[in-house]
């Protein structure tokens, strides 16, 4: 397969990404937005989708930002990490004063891969780099910034929580599901139900052996991007 072919392969995938998850998203979430720009003092970009929400934890405003990266392949994971961090320090940010909203308490960012062997293969190989890249981050502020998560070692603080996961996506098997009966989604509960369509890779702070025992349990079914493209355009064939 040429570069330009595969290009459009990749592409074409990651559009169908983009699609059965907004699709899914949007029976059971409000909020979900698609392609997010950001300019943050220069520092530039757009979020694939972005879902913003508040819940009510022991009488505070608890204001949740997620955001979720799509990818259908893994081509230079230096680059895919730098991407994720600046998504990860920036956006927020700019989200914040954009819109006119508080700190928020919560900042999930959902690095969604295509459920290749392909890319299970490459996070395999460099679990170690993801771990170093991934570990949660909290940070402080102090109570007279309003509507964040309090911190229960400290009354007189609260933390803002940091957490990348990473998920392996099947666009066919969630295009699948029937949403009535298989799935149970709360909007304070993480965003997906845990069923094949939707499988994490997440405590960053474990060891790399549990980690990559984790991992071994959730190896994808779909060889690479182009069997995967076979299999959904049969399926969407049979459903006309």
């Amino acid at each position: 397969m040429n570069e330009a072919l595969s290009n459009t392969l990749y592409d074409e995938v990651h559009a169908i990404m983009i699609k059965e998850l907004l699709t899914f998203f949007k029976k059971n979430l409000n909020d979900i937005e698609s392609e997010v720009p950001y300019n943050f003092y220069g520092n530039r970009g757009s979020v694939d989708l972005v879902e913003y929400g508040a819940m009510n934890i022991s009488g505070i405003s608890h204001q949740y930002l997620r955001m979720y990266e799509l990818e259908s392949r893994i081509p230079r994971l230096e680059e895919l990490i730098r991407k994720l961090k600046d998504r990860m320090e920036y956006f927020p940010r700019c989200f914040e004063k954009e819109r006119g909203l508080p700190k928020l308490g919560e900042i999930h960012l959902f690095l969604v891969l295509l459920g290749t062997i392909e890319n299970w293969k490459v996070v395999d190989k460099y679990l170690l780099n993801f771990k170093s890249a991934f570990t949660r981050i909290n940070k402080i502020f102090p109570t007279d910034i309003l509507s964040k998560t309090r911190e229960p070692a400290n009354d007189n603080f609260y933390a803002q929580i940091k957490r990348i996961w990473l998920v392996f996506f099947d666009p066919l098997k969630v295009r699948q599901l029937d949403t009535s009966v298989e799935l149970f989604l709360r909007k304070g509960d993480r965003p997906f139900h845990r069923s094949s369509a939707f499988r994490y890779l997440e405590s960053w702070s474990n060891s790399i052996d549990d980690l990559r025992s984790k991992l071994e349990l959730i190896k994808p079914r779909f060889s690479d991007a182009k069997e995967f493209l076979q299999a959904y355009q049969r399926y969407v064939s049979s459903q006309d």
